[in-house]
């Protein structure tokens, strides 16, 4: 549900730097609160493919993330509500 609905947020939404994801390019698009975290705390699919939740970082950076967040729950919480 989340890859699809994130897959939505990017044709829908600008994501800063979206032209540099593709393996030629060596970025990916980055869920921010991780989607393992999301489901972990039951977090709804929306808000976690939410485009505030989405960034574009290098693939090796985002690799080395795994299942880890770069905010805080609440920090996605509130800025999903902007």
């Amino acid at each position: 549900m989340v890859y699809r609905l994130t897959q939505l947020q990017i044709k829908r939404n600008t994501i800063p730097k979206i032209e540099l994801r593709g393996f030629e390019n060596g970025h990916e698009v980055d869920h921010i609160f991780s989607q393992y975290d999301g489901f972990k705390n039951n977090i709804d699919p929306s808000i976690i493919s939410s485009y505030t939740n989405l960034r574009v970082i290098p693939q090796k950076k985002n690799r080395g993330k795994r299942t880890k967040s770069s905010i805080t729950k609440q920090l996605l919480l509130h800025i999903s509500v902007l």
